[in-house]
């Protein structure tokens, strides 16, 4: 019998007056309704933070990226401090910075352009003062393993365009690397296989579950590794590939909800915490439904 038990923790319905803060909305809380090995779900809280303090993250954020006239960077700086005001801690930079830069683009989506086309040019647009404003943005959530860099460090002063310093960073983090690549591991590997399991009839959060079980065996999380080191980081990718190869062959998915939730109270009693493999699930979410909106929009323009 599959075991399809109810999640510990409820989260309430939110609106929105922007399809695109509906947007950054439901791809963090699908990502919270799933179950992450490692990391915050309804499921199972742990490293400190409640369910709640992602909840509220995630209503603040939506508001700030669907305003149509402010900067990559403001979009950045101006969600970070938000998120500090309402919950005082960081639960969301990865969230964030990948965000930023893909709700701008939906923004200014100029079909023929696919949203990826569209997110590439306004990559290459990005200047000083956005790497100034998130230099800031990243100072003030601080956060754990950020180490420092003899270039570009974000403790120094912004002397370059924010790609740049991103190609600085990208061998170290794989955020860093969506910025450099035109977000290659959410476009390329993250929505297709979202794509596929719903179209598979799989339901939503176990969709996002194998997302994010995807990720985080296709390369070792870079959270992970600066926190734990590279050897726990390829340790945990190669248990993930396990469960991974488990979930694709189950019958059902819910016939594999013991051993991701065993992995779970494992990884958090050890304070492993996948958090770029959650962020990246985040991306694809978000990129999954800007494209549905986009798409909208074009059928009823037609």
């Amino acid at each position: 019998m599959a075991d399809d038990s109810p999640p510990v923790f409820v989260i309430e319905s939110a609106e929105f007056d922007h399809p695109i803060a509906e947007a950054v909305w439901w791809a963090c809380i699908s990502e919270l309704r799933a179950i992450k090995p490692g990391n915050v779900s309804v499921f199972s809280e742990g490293h400190g933070m409640r369910v709640g303090d992602f909840t509220n993250s995630a209503k603040c954020i939506a508001q700030i990226l669907a305003q149509p006239d402010i900067s990559v960077g403001e979009r950045i700086i101006q969600s970070v401090r938000g998120t500090w005001r309402l919950v005082g801690r960081n639960t969301n930079l990865g969230i964030i910075l990948l965000a930023a830069s893909l709700t701008h683009a939906a923004l200014k989506l100029d079909r023929p352009n696919t949203l990826q086309d569209q997110l590439k040019l306004e990559l290459d647009t990005l200047g000083v003062n956005d790497t100034r404003l998130t230099f800031d943005a990243i100072r003030l959530a601080s956060p754990a393993g950020l180490g420092s860099s003899d270039k570009h460090d974000v403790t120094g002063e912004a002397k370059a365009p924010l790609l740049q310093v991103m190609r600085v960073a990208e061998h170290r983090d794989r955020i860093a690397k969506q910025y450099t690549s035109g977000y290659e591991d959410i476009f390329d590997y993250g929505l297709p296989l979202y794509n596929e399991l719903i179209d598979s009839g799989m339901r939503e959060d176990w969709a996002t579950a194998g997302v994010y079980l995807g990720f985080l065996k296709q390369f070792p999380d870079t959270h992970i590794q600066r926190k734990q080191g590279a050897d726990t980081a390829e340790a945990v990718r190669r248990e993930a590939l396990n469960l991974y190869t488990q979930f694709m062959r189950a019958e059902q998915p819910e016939l594999v909800r013991p051993r991701l939730q065993a992995y779970d109270e494992k990884l958090k009693q050890q304070c492993i915490n996948p958090g770029t493999s959650a962020d990246l699930t985040v991306a694809t979410l978000l990129a999954y439904r800007l494209e549905l909106i986009a798409n909208q929009a074009d059928g009823s323009s037609a």
